[in-house]
């Protein structure tokens, strides 16, 4: 069965199929990018040293940089980033 990453957000819930390494790369650059460039929320004036040294990783495009950073957003204030296994109604 396939993954999804979940996104839930203040203003939107966005779910992203990751089944394969590509998609999955693809949904959490997508994600870092909103959450870096639409909402500002990344301060780096408030990171340690090593999560400014993620964030830059991120930055340049690191995959797992950018994995880490979304999936360390799970319960952050109103938000939760996490991966989960779809529900196939079928077989219930």
């Amino acid at each position: 069965m396939s993954k999804v990453l979940v996104y839930e957000g203040k203003h939107s819930t966005e779910i992203f199929d990751i089944s394969t390494k590509k998609k999955q790369d693809a949904a959490y650059a997508h994600l870092f990018k909103m959450l870096d460039e639409d909402f500002n929320a990344y301060d780096e004036d408030s990171m340690n040293a090593g999560h400014k040294t993620i964030y830059a990783k991120a930055i340049l495009g690191d995959a797992v940089s950018i994995r880490n950073l979304m999936l360390a957003r799970y319960d952050y204030e109103y938000e939760r980033v996490y991966e989960e296994e779809p529900v196939d109604a079928t077989k219930l």
